[in-house]
């Protein structure tokens, strides 16, 4: 399934991609433990979809609930 992506989040996908470009950023996230990396916005959903569907399960698994 595609699903259109709003110029809205494209623009956040580029802005942030600029961000992640940057050495002096990709430094500093080193040092906290990260890494710099970007998704397209399309592939972001494709994994923030997987990541629903597989902690979902292990949540409804557990009974956890929010409270």
């Amino acid at each position: 399934m595609v699903h259109a992506i709003p110029s809205q989040a494209l623009a956040v996908y580029r802005s942030v991609a600029g961000i992640l470009v940057r050495k002096d950023f990709a430094q500093r996230l080193q040092q906290l433990g990260g890494r710099a990396g970007a998704l397209g916005p399309a592939a972001f959903d494709t994994f923030m979809r997987g990541e629903r569907e597989q902690w979902g399960k292990v949540v409804k698994a557990s009974g956890a609930t929010a409270e």
